[in-house]
């Protein structure tokens, strides 16, 4: 990940080790000295810059044993801070309850590059991570969700499970591999849990809307089992199938499943809101406002361009007429979608919010340009998903549609989401993505 536009422009100046961080071959000899048992190999796996706080990059280590002498694999999750200030993060870090890795630390401290840094299954905002990534703990936990759920007579009689998805110091996802076996009969079946645990506060609020959501007509998600407070981790029922991302962006395979998605964001959009709390939908005049001051800094070139597209939006914004709010999912985009039997499915609901429809639509269309823009698709491909989705939810659709009001959300949210997404993840092509970016978003500002 090491690349000249981060090399030549560091645009936080509270964080300038990132040059450092970003460097893998130089932070392999940082991590051997640091953990005192020779590291093979060094690979950064994913990394987020959050501007004026803080800057988080995870690595996947190659590493030998001290112990043992048995060469294993070990993630670290990497927190850098302002000058000054990871000393006491690293004294918080150690009252916190750990656990032993292989590596022999649990957290360790690089004051020279003001960072605080825990070996995986250690997370200073997920205090449930260990207990979901432990076999032995899981052996424990699940029993009572089986009774719960399949009846009294089921037993657990084998159980693997892998992490899906972790996002250093917001969720993590694992995947749990059953085979059940009925005491009373002798019959036995494989079940598959999807246990998420996530930071304190956010996990509860998602089990009580999936609650609600659960068996509504034509909307098809996974079923929520159970939630465990002590871990903060809400377990799901698995749902076998391909996500859109799955499938080849050519073939009229993924235009039927793209149809059937927008029926299933129609149907969303037409429940009633719950009386249960529920957030807005970010403001996306606010959050172009703060994005056009992160990108004008990471990338000094788009900034004419940057200021002329913003300022058209804002002035534009204006001339849309308001509709009623409804239920946004929050993060639509074809890893979120699940082609399962004949039917699609939303998953990760962790993000459901109140708002206008028209810019849970334009965050999709700006999440398919996205994709089709890294992977060199040409325009008429992605048009053509988007048609197919925009027109199934049109009709589907019992709310006001504008397309006026679309091509605006799609636009901001080309801004907003994905180029500052871009951009905080410190990719190495950013400079060149979010120049094609603003270009896609002048382009749909042309039909305001």
């Amino acid at each position: 990940m090491n690349s000249t536009w981060i090399q030549k422009n560091v645009f936080d100046e509270t964080l300038l080790q990132i040059r450092d961080l970003l460097d893998a071959p130089g932070m392999r000899l940082v991590f051997e000295q640091a953990l005192g048992c020779p590291v093979e190999a060094c690979q950064i796996v994913h990394a987020k810059l959050r501007p004026g706080r803080n800057c988080l990059v995870g690595y996947r280590l190659k590493a030998i044993a001290p112990a043992t002498g048995e060469t294993r694999e070990q993630l670290l999750t990497l927190a850098a801070f302002g000058k000054g200030e990871s000393r006491e993060r690293f004294n918080l870090a150690q009252r916190q309850p750990l656990v032993s890795t292989f590596i022999g630390k649990a957290v360790f401290h690089l004051p020279e590059l003001e960072a605080v840094v825990w070996g995986f299954p250690n997370d200073r905002k997920l205090p449930g991570l260990p207990a979901i990534t432990d076999n032995a703990r899981l052996k424990e936990l699940l029993p009572e969700i089986i009774a719960n759920h399949f009846g009294r007579e089921w037993e657990i009689t084998a159980l693997a499970s892998d992490v899906v998805s972790y996002a250093a110091e917001r969720a993590c996802t694992v995947r749990v591999k059953l085979e059940l076996s009925n005491s009373r009969t002798g019959a036995s079946f494989p079940q598959t849990l999807f246990g998420k645990t996530y930071r304190s506060g956010e996990g509860e609020p998602v089990w009580q809307m999936m609650q609600w959501l659960f068996g509504r007509e034509r909307l098809l998600m996974p079923e929520p089992l159970e939630f465990h407070p002590e871990i903060n981790t809400l377990w799901q029922q698995g749902l076998t199938g391909r996500t859109l991302e799955a499938f080849d962006a050519e073939s009229e395979e993924l235009r039927s499943w793209v149809e059937k998605a927008g029926l299933a964001v129609a149907e969303l959009h037409r429940l009633r809101i719950p009386d249960l709390p529920l957030r807005d939908a970010v403001s996306p005049l606010e959050a172009l406002a703060a994005a056009e001051n992160l990108l004008a800094c990471a990338v000094p070139n788009c900034q004419p361009k940057l200021h002329l597209l913003v300022n058209r939006l804002t002035e534009t914004f204006g001339n849309m007429e308001t509709r009623p709010a409804v239920i946004l999912h929050g993060d639509l985009h074809q890893k979120n979608f699940l082609a399962t039997g004949e039917k699609i499915a939303l998953i990760d609901w962790d993000n459901v919010c109140r708002g206008d429809p028209m810019q849970e639509l334009g965050s999709f269309i700006a999440s398919l340009n996205y994709r089709g823009l890294l992977e060199g698709r040409s325009v008429e491909i992605t048009e053509g998903l988007i048609d197919s989705f925009v027109d199934a939810y049109r009709a589907a659709s019992e709310g006001e549609f504008s397309a006026l009001a679309l091509n605006w959300h799609a636009a901001a949210a080309l801004i907003y989401e994905r180029a500052q997404r871009h951009v905080v993840r410190l990719n190495a092509d950013a400079p060149g993505v979010v120049a094609e970016l603003i270009e896609l978003a002048i382009r749909l500002t042309e039909k305001l």
